[in-house]
């Protein structure tokens, strides 16, 4: 055909030409757009799953079009000197990366940062840290102190100690009895899980009045049970009340006084009693006499006040925790009054004496007994001071047939002393020549 049409033939060729041309032409851009690699971009992110020897790192890396590798460094300071395997990524787009590290030491603070490398460079991230779990602390067996007992009565107590339950959870106990095998328990409290000591206590009752009561606090966890030192108390006694008797209720100015009584109840041997005393007008308290002494076995006790020397109330208290006291006694002071009798001229007897006390406003009474027995007043006279005592005299006709008189002293001090009576003298029937006294 192209030798029959030679410019058709020359057509043709220049449209070979023309597409070997644009073929060409189209190929360059590709030759253009095939350019150097770039180096990657690669962030630090946080570690996760830490336990004691081993954690997770993270990154964020870019690998920016090709082929990369990445990894992390670390160590227990930002010099690192250790490595995390490898792990390969590529694309264009940033993408999440995880490496575990193991072997890692307990309790430990460690640095790291993640390194990204492929053809065209290398990239490292910020440094950042994590610190590896301490291992599970092993519990201990809890620590006990036994303290003491408060709030004792005759058939309760309460009783104190100490529980460090050293981190675990723990309960306890008091176990207590009458001998040293105790035998008797409180029921289990929860004592909780710290690391101090804390003050515990558990209520006891049923016991019984004035006996010895031993005990000791037990506490348990996962670890052990610890019992503390045995210590014991004694209840109190049961005591119910305390008599009082008086050996006179009415004592001479001078003289003593002896205060009897019993204790009634549970425990009544050896119980420390005292004498208290409120001397009249009775406006101050009662205070104690004397030291006190112990009862004897079956309760009893006895005291004296020698001398007494004005009217008071008396009673007797026992010195427990829980006191018991008697019924309130008096005893009177009387007044003490000497009596003479002298005959005188004429049919007459002086009476003279002296009166303890002193009883500034105090009379004198002479009185003379009557053959019926009866005490009638014969004459009376006001007394007079004579230093720390009062005196009195006074002259009287004597009956021929003599006769039977005392004095009698009225103090008049509000109650301070009673009216002493003088002992008796007899006067014998008058004779020429004689005297009675």
């Amino acid at each position: 055909m192209t030798r029959r049409n030679p410019a058709r033939r020359r057509v043709f060729l220049r449209v070979m030409r023309l597409l070997v041309g644009l073929l060409c032409a189209l190929a360059l851009p590709a030759a253009a757009l095939a350019v150097d690699p770039t180096a990657p971009t690669a962030t630090t992110g946080a570690a996760k799953e830490v336990k004691q020897t081993s954690a997770t790192l993270t990154a964020t890396v870019d690998p920016n079009g090709g082929p990369t590798t990445v990894r992390f460094e670390y160590g227990t300071s930002s010099s690192y000197g250790l490595s995390s395997p490898e792990k390969s990524v590529d694309g264009a787009d940033p993408v999440t990366v995880e490496i575990g590290v193991t072997a890692l030491t307990e309790a430990t603070t460690y640095h790291y940062r993640v390194v990204a490398t492929n053809a065209a460079g290398e990239a490292r991230g910020g440094d950042r840290s994590f610190k590896t779990a301490s291992a599970p602390v092993q519990p201990t067996a809890p620590a006990v102190t036994t303290g003491g007992a408060r709030d004792i009565t005759s058939s309760s107590a309460t009783l104190l100690g100490r529980v460090d339950p050293n981190g675990a959870a723990t309960r306890y106990h008091f176990e207590y009895g009458t001998t040293s095998r105790l035998g008797s328990r409180t029921p289990d409290q929860d004592a909780g899980k710290g690391t101090s000591s804390s003050a515990v206590s558990a209520p006891v009752t049923g016991l019984a009045a004035d006996d010895r009561v031993s005990y000791r606090i037990v506490a348990t966890n996962a670890a052990g049970t610890r019992r503390g030192a045995i210590r014991s108390f004694v209840t109190d006694r049961a005591l119910r009340s305390a008599s009082i008797s008086l050996s006179a209720s009415r004592v001479t100015y001078g003289d003593g006084v002896v205060i009897k009584g019993k204790l009634a109840g549970t425990g009544v041997s050896r119980v420390p009693v005292v004498l208290e005393y409120q001397p009249h007008p009775f406006s101050a308290p009662f205070r104690q006499v004397g030291l006190p002494v112990g009862t004897r076995r079956d309760g009893s006790y006895r005291f004296t006040i020698d001398p007494v020397l004005i009217t008071a109330r008396l009673r007797v208290v026992s010195r427990t925790r829980a006191p018991v006291e008697s019924p309130i006694a008096v005893v009177h002071s009387a007044a003490r009054v000497g009596l003479i009798a002298e005959r005188r001229p004429g049919r007459r007897v002086r009476f003279r004496g002296t009166v303890r006390p002193v009883a500034p406003n105090g009379t004198a009474s002479l009185q003379r007994r009557t053959p019926a027995g009866a005490w009638v007043t014969v004459r009376r006279v006001r007394l007079r001071r004579d230093g720390a005592r009062s005196r009195y005299a006074m002259t009287v006709r004597a009956r021929r047939d003599g006769g039977v008189y005392r004095v009698l002293a009225a103090p008049r001090d509000g109650g301070a002393h009673a009216r002493g009576i003088s002992r008796e003298r007899a006067v014998t029937p008058l004779r020429a020549g004689t005297a009675g006294r």
